[in-house]
Order: structure tokens, then sequence, then C-alpha cells
């Protein structure tokens, strides 16, 4: 019988495996079991989940929980895509009533301190809103425990605004019961309070509430998402379903029409004339007059000593209790108005209306050569400055002269002039143009709180609204009115003598370049006077120099109008009356305006600058009119906007033609 090999067992079919094979074994049916039971598990979990029995839905409420998933506002930008306002998370921080609760009453104090001051909050204001909300807990559990109907627990009171970095660092740090953080959208502005007029703010919850904030709000607006999760008892989340997670969307980023450089030209050139005039305000827009764009828009004021309220009479009282003030000695008074601290700021550009005065006279005297009422060589006998109307008006002329050509009667603002040749119209003729311009109604430019302007109505027309109409009263107009009328001048072509559509939004670069909302001049007509407006800057510029300014060789040509008219009072405050020594304005109290475009052979920009009250010295030296103190503003602008516009220098020919 042969033997066995060594370290070789015989088995038989019967003989069991040996030890390790059998542990294999085990593992791998335990294995197999576990896995089983824990698919079996999961898929039972996913059933529930997405498909629960009536039973088990009354009692998942309470560990699902849904939270809002916060979206970015759009941001604005300027025409160029720099950053004018834009939006940021921050922290916040709140109390829970019903946790801060369960602190020990000797230390609700100490928390409540460490609390405000973290947040920069007052401690008494803070410690009366948190009171108050313990004890309407109470109160509700009270009605609760007593099977009374009431409202559940308050569970939240926001602490202060928005924290900076530190104190969000600081509420982190604080081990207090009930003492939250919460993420709120922050907007910030970074164009600086210069383009604060036209960008506006954002209020509560982020939404619109001034300037293009509020116009563009729709576009700006986001939409937050949410998400929906599980949580455990203690109210932290444990798992979210991809089905459950819904991503907020942004709002969309809006380019507007300004250049955040020429509004900072704009705004700087304004601020230096302010101080050099001792003026209590003063406004400022920069236009494209082929595209309806505004580049600028600019609203300042400033602090003025001696400036006194007005002197209104109380409405109870017997007429004649306001004294009229000594002639000699007249006090300045206050008619610029100020924002209060706190307050929403106004747009005056858009919102306010003044008497333009002679920059008035550009439209009237197009009107009159349109339809054929005066000639441009006619002579007018202009009085030697001083002449009485028909019916006894007293009128009179800055510049005094005894005759003056009818280009001349723009060039030297001949209120006589005017006045004269403006009889030849009827008073529809007259009033007709008035609102063709666009006067008596708002642009549309997008902003809200857009004044309409004062015209008087076809029934109020008078003789005296005639007169007063032809240099630049009783009308009212805004500074964008001005700006669009001007524009006539400005555009060139066949475009010359049409008015464009104004808009804050950038234009889209496949948008016609330009849109007409209507003609109210002939071409020719708004061409002639441009030529014959570029002696009015001619002037200007020269009184520049005879000031004592540096001699300028300016690089671009313009044409413009200047404007001085006194400031109106407008309505009385509620239980007052106007003085019966007052005729409604304020005495020897101005706004002070010019207009212009530039270069004069291609127009590129409309200026508009009003000086607001210019100060008493000015009044006293006879330098307080439209071309002493808003020309150098509109000039320097043009100079410096049509350089950094890339303008070829004008060809420096005499382009009055006179």
């Amino acid at each position: 019988m042969p033997e066995r090999p060594p370290g070789r067992r015989r088995t038989s079919p019967g003989t069991p495996a040996n030890p390790e094979q059998r542990v294999n074994r085990a593992v791998v049916a335990a294995v197999v079991v576990l896995s089983a039971a824990m698919l079996a598990l999961v898929g039972r979990v996913a059933a529930l989940q997405l498909k629960p029995g009536d039973a088990l839905r009354g009692h998942m409420s309470d560990r699902m929980a849904e939270a809002s998933v916060p979206a970015l506002r759009g941001e604005l930008l300027d025409r160029r895509g720099r950053l004018l306002s834009t939006t940021r998370f921050g922290y916040r921080a709140f109390i829970d009533p019903v946790e801060f609760a369960a602190l020990p009453p000797d230390a609700s104090d100490e928390a409540i301190l460490r609390v405000s001051e973290a947040t920069g909050t007052e401690a008494d204001a803070l410690a009366e809103r948190l009171f108050e909300r313990l004890a309407e807990n109470e109160r509700r559990a009270r009605m609760h425990e007593q099977g009374e109907d009431a409202p559940g627990l308050v569970r939240y009171l926001a602490v202060g605004s928005v924290l900076s970095d530190e104190s969000a660092s600081k509420i982190r740090s604080i081990d207090i019961p009930g003492v939250h953080l919460e993420q709120r959208p922050v907007r910030e502005y970074v164009a600086g309070p210069h383009a604060s007029a036209i960008v506006g703010k954002v209020g509560f919850e982020n939404t619109g509430l001034l300037g293009a904030e509020l116009s563009l709000d729709p576009r700006l607006r986001e939409t937050s998402g949410t998400i929906r999760y599980v949580r455990d008892a203690r109210g932290r989340p444990l798992w979210v379903s991809p089905e459950d997670w819904h991503p907020g969307s942004p709002g969309d980023s809006t380019r507007l029409s300004i250049d955040l450089e020429i509004q900072r030209i704009a705004a700087e050139e304004l601020e230096h004339a302010m101080e050099e005039c001792d003026a209590a305000g003063g406004r400022i827009i920069v236009l494209d007059p082929h595209t309806g764009e505004v580049l600028a828009m600019a609203d300042l004021t400033r602090p003025v000593t001696g400036a006194a309220p007005f002197p209104w009479e109380d409405a109870s009282g017997p007429r004649g209790s306001s004294r009229e003030p000594d002639p000699r000695s007249m006090p300045r008074y206050d008619v610029v108005p100020h924002p209060a601290p706190g307050a929403l700021p106004r747009n005056r550009c858009v919102e306010d209306v003044y008497e333009p005065g002679s920059t008035f006279k550009s439209f009237v005297w197009g009107v009159i050569t349109s339809l054929g009422r005066a000639r441009v060589d006619e002579v007018f006998d202009t009085e030697g400055g001083r002449w009485r109307t028909g019916y006894g008006r007293p009128v009179a002329d800055v510049v005094k002269r005894g005759s003056c050509t009818w280009a001349e009667v723009l060039i030297y603002s001949s209120n006589i002039g005017m006045v004269k040749a403006g009889e030849r119209l009827s008073f529809e003729e007259l009033r007709e143009a008035v609102t063709r311009f666009g006067f008596g109604r708002p642009t549309g430019i997008g902003l809200p709180g857009e004044a309409s302007g004062i015209v008087t109505s076809a029934k109020g027309w008078s003789k005296y609204t005639q007169t007063s109409v032809c240099f630049g009263y009783e009308v009212a107009v805004t500074p964008v009115q001005m700006v669009r009328a001007f524009s006539a001048f400005a555009r060139t072509g066949e475009l010359a003598g049409t008015l464009p559509e104004l808009r804050l939004t950038a234009l889209d670069p496949d948008a016609p370049e330009s849109r007409v909302t209507r003609r109210v001049l002939p071409a020719s007509v708004a061409t002639e006077a441009r030529r014959i407006m570029g002696s009015v800057a001619e002037n200007m510029e020269r009184r520049m120099d005879h000031r004592g300014e540096p001699k300028h060789e300016w690089k671009y040509t313009m044409f413009g109008k200047s404007g001085t008219a006194n400031i109106a009072l407008g309505a009385p405050p509620a239980g007052f009356r106007r003085p019966t020594w007052s005729n409604g304005y304020a005495p020897d109290q101005y706004n002070s305006s010019f207009i212009a475009a530039g270069p004069t052979e291609a127009p590129r920009i409309v200026v508009l600058a009003i000086i607001d009250d210019p100060g008493p010295e000015r009044i006293r030296a006879r330098t307080h009119y439209g071309s002493y103190t808003a020309g150098p503003v509109v000039r320097r602008v043009m100079e410096r906007s049509l350089a950094y516009l890339g303008a070829p220098a004008s060809p420096h020919a005499d382009s009055s033609g006179e």
C-alpha cells in the first residue's frame, strides 16, 4: 500500500471544513444579512420620506423645517460698467425671547448689557423691548393653559442694524441663551454722495426706496430660494433631500446712463462755485442730446450763515401783522430746502421747479423766428433799456441799448425786444409753443417724484402772462425739462429742432442711436439759434477773463444762454399766509443759471448749472447773474468733460458769424 505524502490528510465528502473556512463563511453570511437589512431600512426611510402615510404626516411636521435662501440684489453700474451700488451679506443679532427666558432673573440684566455693548445699541431701549415680549409670552402661555385660543409665542426680536465684522465676532463669542446671528443683505453705495441723487437707496427688506433703486426695483430685485430639511429634537439639521433645495435667483445688474468721471467733474465744479458765490445750493445736469442719456446729475446744498426763516403771517391773526423788513438792511431768507437729519433727500433736478428767467428766451426766440414774426436782421427799438407795455407794465433791460437786431435781442438778453416781438404772437400760439417744448408735463426720465412744472392754463392766460413768459417768468420748469428742450439746438442734421427721449439707463448698443419724441423747431431755425448763442458764450468767457481769472485758451467752443430769476417763495406752511407786503418772491435772492451745448460745430453734451441763492456780497457787487456765477461752472465742466470723452478740438474760427 503506497504511503501518503507528508502534510496531506485524506478527507471524505462528509468531513467538515477547517475552522478558518467556517469563520469566513459566517462573516460573509452576516454581511449579506446586514446589508439586506440596511437596504430594507434605507428603502423604508425613503418610502416614508417620499410617501409618508397619513398616520405619520401629523408627526413629520414637527421634524421638518423650512428656511429662506437669500439671493443678491442686482448691481447698479455706470455706463462704462463701474460699480455704483452693490449688495453683500452681513449679520444682524436677534434674540429668541423663549430661550432667553431660561436665564436666571439675576443674570438677565448683565446679559442685556453685554448684547447692547456688542451691538452698539442702547441698553435701556433693548431691555424695554425685550421685557415687553417676555411679558407677552407669559400672557399667551396663560391663555394656552386655560384652553383659550392664542397666537404662538414670540420667538424673534431684532437687535440693531447690520453689524460690523468685529461686532459679529463679539456676538458669536457671547454664550447667552437665545442670542443669535442672522444673515442680512447690505446695500453698499460705492459711488459716493455725489451720485446719490440718481442712484437713490433701498429701504426695508432691500427694496427700492428712492432714485434708480426705486424706479428699477423690478429689474434689480432678487428672488429668494428655499430649503426644507429634517431636524432633530433640538432643531439642528439632520439631512436635506436634493428635491428640497431651491436656490434663489439674483437680480439683474443694470447699467445707468451716468458716467462716474463726468459726475465727479460736474459735482466738483459745482461745489467750487457754491463756495465762491456763498450760495445756499446748486444743481447741475450733463446730457447727451442725441441719445437723451443723462451723463451726470447733482443736487447740492450748503449751510449759509445769517439766513432767517421767511416771516409768514399767522393766518389766524389780522392782516398786516407781519412787518415789512427795512429795504436798507434786507435779511437773507432761508429759501433753499435742506434735508433734515435722517430725512430722505430730494432730487431737486427732477422734483422741484424754478422760474428759468432769460434762459427761457432761447425757446421763445426760436418760436417767434420759426413763425416768421421777426427776421434775424430786423431792428427793434429797445428804448435805452426802459419801457412800458401798452397796458402800463414797466419792462427794463440789464444791458441798456437804444436798438438791437433780433439776433442781438437774444445775445444781449433784451427783455424789451423779446416782449415787443412776443406781442406779435397770439396767446394760443405762445402757450402752445411752451407746451410743445415739453414744459408743463413730466419728461418720463424714470426717476420717482418727477414734477410736471407749471404752465398757466389757457383760461388763465393773460396779457400779463404773455409778457412774463417772454422773459422766463410765470412758467415753472424742472432742470431735466430744460436740458431736454435745449437739446433741440444741440442736435444736428435732420434731427436739429427735435427733442430726444430722456433716459436714465445706458442705451443698448443694438438700439437706434437717436430717439425723436417730436419736432419743436425747423432745423434751419435751431441751427441759426445755435450760431447766435455762440456769441452769448463768448461774452461770458470774456467776463471770466475780466474777473481776474487766468486767461484761458479754451479747447472747445460752446453756445448757450444765461438766466437770472427771483426765487419764488412757494405756498406758505399750513396755518400761515403770505404777508401783504410780499409779492411772492424772496427780495434780492435769485436762481442764477447758464445752459450750453458744445462743441458748437458738433455738439456732444448739454450742460445746465443753477446756482441757488448767491450770497449778499454778490448781490451788492452785481455779480450774481447767471453769466457770472453759473456760466463759469458750465464752461469748465464742458471743457473737462469733452476732453474726457475724446472730442476733437474745435476749429478756433469765429463761430458766431457776428
